[in-house]
């Protein structure tokens, strides 16, 4: 499956991911965005760990398909001003997989 990243209105959609996705990658040059909600869908021992900005920088939040096929975490008081970058190198993508990112 190839990389598809797909922005409508307040969602961005990505698939496909084989590699890092730096915060250029899934919000192009407009980083002034606050996110609400990240949710990941997929199969049993789907795992996605996403940092701030670079693969050095703090874990924003791991999440896990292990139990549910999907999970998800909110931010609170109408989401906070992140730059999501996916570390493929700590993630396990057994098949097909959604990132989905909510904007505020």
């Amino acid at each position: 499956m190839a990389l598809a990243i797909v922005r409508n209105q307040n969602f961005i959609e990505i698939t496909g991911i084989a590699a890092d996705l730096r915060p250029i990658d899934i919000f192009k040059d407009d980083f002034d965005h606050r996110i609400k909600r990240i949710e990941l869908k997929g199969l049993a021992y789907d795992i996605c760990v996403i940092k701030h900005d670079t693969d050095a920088g703090p874990t924003i939040t791991t999440l896990s398909c292990a139990a549910a096929l999907v999970d998800r975490v909110y931010f609170d008081k109408g989401g906070q001003f992140l730059k999501p970058m996916i570390d493929f190198s700590e993630c396990t993508f057994a098949g097909a997989h959604k990132l989905i990112i909510e904007l505020a």
